[in-house]
């Protein structure tokens, strides 16, 4: 009897020591003095939200001890609460501190024994910095408005403005380069400054391919390494059919047709103006630049019409009322269509209309592309050698 209750003893030692392991295999530990008896959440970061993971209690001398079990390398928050939380990178069997003294934690915390939350929290104080440099700077244009010490303060602040964020886009830009197999660039490239976006899909592409080249080749089964990679593969997709477009809208290309409604409802198509020179032009209700270029507009057309020359008004508008009373108010006199679906229209595609409006093609009367701009200077030139 005796031996069966050891042997049991044993067993049941073996078991917990098993479950232990299969449990935990991640500790997430340190210390949040400012913070003693508030709860801590962690939380799992998924593709477009956080799933608690689990809750403890900061202990009166400000120390907390997190233990999870995390089969796959994951992003995660640490959150006190909306003014205090952080980003961590934690993989299996990671042993992290964190230790932060501040009532203001972000940035003012420290975290080793996870390398990518470590390029985090230098992220996080590269934005402090940047964002004391903007505060002074703030403070010294109003100083120099009201004291008129300056003649152009807003060129001025533009000028130093771009400054700070070229140089924090330079730091983050060497964060991407020296990791870009780290969970944590992702975090990076799709940070914000302000509200500004630091890394453009089109213009920045290249560090998007070098973060999705690394993270595939570590982490091809990550939902977060997975997700990038779709991205990366449609902005691919949209950039070849850019290009095929570019080639098929440039001057000298025949402008291809398509048909779009007056707001009475008549089908008026692009290919029924033949033997005239056209405007295509690509506008909003809703745009300040659009609304600018019809009064501007107004004059060429009245100056022109005569000779040969016609408006085809494609209008992005969602909302017909809005698109009726900006045509009223503005007296806009040419052919105005449009089918109301704005950026998604498929002359939007058709046309590869830039999202910065207004835009034209300037087509001649056998409708060959002359050119396309988004420039209204540049159309006025050019309207003046086909007619002067």
């Amino acid at each position: 009897m005796k031996r069966i209750l050891i042997f049991i003893l044993l067993l049941l030692s073996v078991v917990s020591c098993q479950e232990d392991k299969i449990n935990y295999n991640v500790r997430i530990h340190g210390e949040f003095p400012e913070f003693s008896n508030k709860d801590l959440v962690l939380s799992e970061v998924d593709i477009h939200l956080a799933s608690p993971v689990d809750t403890i209690r900061i202990d009166k001398g400000g120390a907390f001890d997190l233990k999870i079990f995390v089969e796959v390398p994951g992003i995660y928050l640490l959150k006190i609460d909306n003014k205090n939380y952080f980003t961590l990178i934690v993989h299996p069997d990671d042993n992290i501190t964190v230790k932060g003294y501040e009532q203001k934690i972000r940035p003012h915390y420290s975290v080793t024994g996870s390398d990518g939350s470590e390029l985090l929290q230098k992220l996080e104080q590269k934005l402090h910095e940047a964002k004391g440099s903007l505060d002074s700077l703030s403070k010294v244009y109003e100083w120099n408005r009201r004291r008129q010490i300056s003649e152009q303060p807003d060129k001025n602040l533009s000028k130093a403005y771009h400054k700070i964020f070229q140089s924090y886009k330079e730091v983050v830009t060497n964060m991407i380069v020296d990791n870009p197999a780290s969970l944590a660039s992702l975090i990076i490239i799709n940070r914000r400054f302000g509200n500004q976006v630091v890394f453009d899909e089109q213009d920045d592409f290249y560090y998007y391919t070098i973060i999705d080249s690394g993270l595939m080749e570590k982490y091809p089964e990550n939902k977060h390494v997975a997700d990038h990679h779709e991205r990366v593969e449609k902005i691919r997709f949209e950039q070849a059919a850019r290009e095929r477009a570019e080639k098929r809208m440039a001057p000298g290309k025949p402008a291809p047709d398509f048909e779009l409604e007056t707001p009475g409802g008549e089908p008026v198509s692009l290919a029924s103006l033949k033997g005239k020179t056209v405007l295509l032009y690509f506008w909003a209700s809703y745009d300040a630049l659009s609304r600018k270029a019809n009064q501007e507009l107004v004059t060429v057309y009245k100056k022109y019409k005569r000779a040969g020359f016609e408006i085809y008004a494609v209008s992005l508008d969602n909302y017909k009322v809005m698109w009726e009373d900006a045509i009223g108010l503005d007296q806009l006199d040419w052919i105005n269509v449009s089918d109301l679906q704005n950026i998604y229209s498929p002359a939007v595609f058709l046309y590869q209309v830039p999202e910065k409006l207004p835009y034209f093609y300037l087509l001649d009367p056998d409708q060959i592309i002359i050119m396309r701009s988004n420039n209204l200077e540049k159309v006025k030139t050019d309207l003046r050698k086909q007619f002067e």
